[in-house]
């Protein structure tokens, strides 16, 4: 069945009132984000994100000439920007700086990026992925209310992410003999409980970052995307898209295709007569930015930070959580169960206490989910206990490999 839906306010190609940042601007309102959690100036924000933007030629390089040790890269933020490659074993590797060609239109034409080799890890990247999947079963035997799992690049954790209300007591004796239990049966290697205190639920709101109305809600529209002939479609997520979706506008919108299964949750649709795809985006309520190009997952490390747009919460900021995220609740791919091929988003680094002004809440799903100009992904699920800043326990979203995987691309 087709379902026919449509803008509600806005034209596809341009927003009223909105205004249009140039890629150098883009990277400046995430500057301005990224500065109310860390404590340095504009223009050090502004060089940071650059290196985000340019270092992927190096990072691959470094990646390759170790891929047999490799346990994890992440990113640190504090007191310095710098780069953490922890490798099996304790053969050392001597720590340097690289100089980083900066790819973008903001910050120094030359940046420096500290690398730092971390050896002893007891297992590498691929070894820890595997052990994540033969436990999965076992953990979700042992534990009720299981949410999502992931491995920890960082430490080599198994991080089991639990549901609990704040009331109820998170660190007791039998979670501590069933992590045991875990362990014993995987070379007694580490597992982690983490607590949260809102389940994740797909979030059900034309240009990209636009409020899609239906009759039960409201989803967010991601980006716009083309096939193999050059046909061009607007992007959401495929659990916004039900058979009830009848909000009147001016700008119809008609599923043609949609996924959702372990490793993807889009819709693609066409935009009526008359209407175009626009590959600008929303990049906040009051911001729209042209789409200049995507990340990969090979090319997002732990720690990034990345942003997103929400039809309900707007323009916010966190830090990727998990790179191989495998959410558990009820009925999150559909009849399926999911892989481990999508991405958290947290709103502090490295498990800290609070989740900064990191924003999520209904009608967030569908979105556009980006550093700059540049897209990551199309939000999922999130868990949150309010709309406002820092009330965003998480969300994760579907990269866009998965676009590509399916053989279409971005429009850019």
């Amino acid at each position: 069945m087709k379902s026919i839906f449509k803008l509600s306010i806005l034209s596809l190609s341009f927003l009223i009132g909105v205004a249009h940042a140039s890629p150098s601007d883009a990277i400046k309102l995430h500057a301005s984000e990224y500065i109310k959690n860390h404590n340095v100036t504009l223009g050090e924000a502004i060089n940071r994100l650059a290196i985000q933007e340019s270092r992927s030629d190096v990072l691959s390089r470094i990646e390759n000439k170790y891929a047999d040790r490799l346990a994890g890269t992440y990113i640190e933020h504090d007191p310095i920007y710098k780069v953490v490659i922890r490798l099996k074993g304790n053969e050392p590797v001597k720590n340097f700086t690289a100089d980083i060609k900066n790819l973008t239109s903001a910050g120094k034409p030359i940046l420096q990026l500290p690398i730092e080799f971390q050896t002893g890890a007891f297992e590498t990247k691929k070894e820890g992925l595997e052990r994540l999947n033969k436990s999965a079963n076992e953990i979700k035997h042992q534990f009720n209310n299981v949410q999502g799992l992931s491995y920890d690049e960082r430490t080599g954790d198994i991080k089991i992410l639990l549901f609990s209300e704040l009331n109820e007591a998170r660190s007791n004796t039998q979670n501590a003999q069933k992590l045991n239990l875990i362990s014993s049966k995987f070379n007694n290697l580490p597992f982690k409980i983490e607590y949260i205190n809102a389940k994740f639920q797909d979030t059900v709101a034309v240009k990209g970052g636009s409020k899609i109305n239906t009759s039960g809600g409201y989803c967010t529209s991601a980006f716009a995307i083309k096939n193999s002939t050059g046909s061009q479609y607007m992007s959401t997520a495929a659990h916004c898209i039900g058979a009830s979706l009848d909000v009147p506008t001016n700008a119809p919108l008609t599923v043609v295709g949609s996924q959702l299964n372990a490793t993807r949750d889009v819709s693609w649709m066409t935009v009526g007569t008359g209407n175009t795809v626009s590959s600008q985006f929303n990049s906040s309520p009051t911001v729209t930015t042209q789409l200049t190009g995507r990340r990969t997952v090979a090319n997002t490390k732990l720690n990034d930070t990345v942003c997103h747009n929400g039809a309900n919460t707007g323009y916010s900021c966190g830090y990727i959580g998990a790179l191989n995220f495998q959410p558990t609740y009820q009925g999150a791919c559909g009849t399926v169960a999911c892989s481990n091929t999508w991405i958290a988003v947290v709103g502090s680094l490295n498990g800290a206490s609070g989740n900064g002004t990191l924003k999520c809440f209904s009608g967030d799903s569908g979105g556009p989910v980006f550093q700059n100009s540049i897209a990551f992904g199309i939000l999922k699920g999130s868990s949150y206990t309010g709309a406002g800043s820092g009330q965003c326990n998480a969300f994760f979203y579907m990269s866009t490999d998965q676009i590509y995987n399916m053989g279409y691309s971005l429009i850019y």
